[in-house]
């Protein structure tokens, strides 16, 4: 039996049933085939990575050889695949720790050949050129040395980790496209870098390409559990590698353009969903996302305010429209902001009216109470811009309460309004009354007198109604919560 050194370094002892028999001479055959498809795989990835650096470096004297070897490595590798079993398992190495290495990585015979103790990588991969920022974490200076001159020359930025450590601290401080992440690394390993990127809302969607020794498979079956994108064994094929990596961009590319349209679509909805919420109540808005075709509530008892512009008119006539525009929108934003404060619904606007509601689409039994608080409020907000801008505007606000009916109508453009008697009242409250007041009729009257003081205006002639009492809204009494 000849001893480790005469075998060389990567043979295998081989037991077999003891005697010349039959079946030990198969055992041996087949067992024989099985040892050699391992070197012809090594030879194969060797002769594929020095035909890569050869172009990269400029020997194409080269190419041809090796490109034959290793094509008859590979068919020699596959006929002797098929002439023993459909899988092609890997022996077992009888190694030291330096010889593992060399045998794993395959880099010591591919630097002599090229006359050079460790490759040359491009200094510098241009912003226009470059296909990715790689990040490979590797504790084996010949593979990462290796990979360099592989991934660079082929238009990658390649950062490097020596351990799991380095390697996290680095995706925290630039933008990394894809790993390729080593097993066993020191400090933590690399089944620790998989769980921490998977668990980590930024790197998550980075694919990691395990490039390992470890080929057992309850270790690759790990790796695609934890979200290793793909495993490849040392040593390894340099085109396979470039080919995955590709792949792994690609497939990175279309998530983020995925996540990207996503975002926007997510903004468009919301912008729309705004839109719909500056048309719609909240609530309605909802129901009618949900399908409803119809919409329409009758409300026992709410409040309904209308208010206009006292000499607007007159203010239109001689304010260049741009102007005019821009002070009617400033009016009524802060009406929609008073709007919101107080709990209230706007309906719509009309020229230099303003139309809101109180108690619908969710009912509440203060809706007087807070339609009453919004007028005063508004009053006071066209005082303040008065003062500001030296003009001479006024409210001039009708309130009544009662029943009414709310819904949807329209096809392509919705609108919510309100149908009823009471909304004709309160409208005739704003027409009727007098610039700067807040006009209200005697049961929206009955509702605040706890908490408002009122002037009595005496009877006015309503269109359709004859003659009815009404009242002007003053303040807040003590009472007030």
């Amino acid at each position: 039996m000849p001893d480790q050194e005469s075998r060389g370094p990567l043979q295998p002892e081989i037991s077999a049933p003891k005697g010349r028999t039959p079946d030990s001479e198969t055992f041996f055959q087949s067992r024989g085939k099985l040892l050699m498809q391992a070197p012809l795989a090594e030879m194969a990835g060797l002769a594929e990575q020095i035909i890569a650096q050869a172009e990269a470096l400029g020997h194409p004297q080269l190419i041809p050889e090796f490109r034959l070897l290793r094509d008859r490595a590979l068919r020699l590798r596959e006929d002797l695949c098929g002439a023993v079993t459909n899988r092609c398992a890997q022996p077992p190495a009888v190694l030291d720790e330096a010889g593992e290495r060399e045998r794993r990585t395959g880099t010591k015979f591919f630097f002599k050949l090229l006359g050079a103790e460790r490759p040359r990588a491009q200094a510098h991969v241009s912003e226009a050129s470059h296909k990715g920022n790689l990040l490979l974490v590797d504790d084996e200076p010949d593979v990462t040395d290796l990979l360099q001159m592989l991934l660079q020359n082929s238009g990658y930025r390649l950062s490097t980790a020596p351990d799991g450590a380095a390697a996290l601290q680095q995706l925290e401080e630039k933008p990394i496209d894809l790993v390729l992440l080593d097993l066993l690394l020191p400090e933590t390993n690399g089944y620790e870098v998989l769980e921490q990127m998977r668990q980590h809302p930024l790197w998550k969607s980075i694919p990691i390409i395990v490039i390992s020794g470890t080929t057992d498979m309850d270790s690759v079956v790990r790796c695609v559990e934890l979200g290793a994108e793909d495993f490849l064994p040392k040593p390894f094929n340099p085109l396979l590698l470039r080919t995955r990596i590709a792949a792994g961009l690609e497939k990175k590319r279309l998530r983020d353009q995925e996540q990207a349209f996503l975002k926007q679509l997510k903004i468009e909805r919301e912008k729309s969903e705004r839109l719909l919420l500056n048309v719609l109540p909240a609530a309605i808005a909802e129901r009618l996302k949900q399908g409803e075709a119809t919409i329409a509530e009758s409300y026992a008892d709410v409040t309904v305010l209308f208010v206009d512009l006292a000499n607007f008119t007159q203010l239109s006539e001689r304010t260049p429209a741009p102007k005019l525009v821009e002070l009617l929108n400033e009016v009524f934003s802060t009406f929609d902001q008073l709007t919101e404060r107080h709990g209230l619904e706007k309906i719509k606007t009309i020229g230099d009216s303003y139309m809101a509601v109180g108690g619908l689409p969710i009912p509440c039994s203060n809706h007087a109470e807070r339609v009453a608080r919004m007028a005063l409020d508004m009053r006071t907000a066209i005082r303040d811009l008065n003062a500001s801008r030296g003009m001479g505007l006024a409210i001039r606000a009708g309130i009544h309460s009662g029943p009414v009916v709310a819904g949807i109508i329209g096809r392509q453009k919705f609108s919510y309004d309100l149908w009823g008697d009471t909304v004709n009242l309160a409208s005739r409250m704003e027409s009727h009354g007098q610039a700067g007041e807040i006009q209200v009729t005697e049961v929206t009257k009955r509702k605040l007198e706890h908490l408002f003081q009122f002037t009595p205006r005496g009877l006015i002639q309503i269109k359709g109604k004859g003659e009815l009492p009404t009242y002007l809204l003053n303040s807040p009494d003590s009472l007030q919560p």
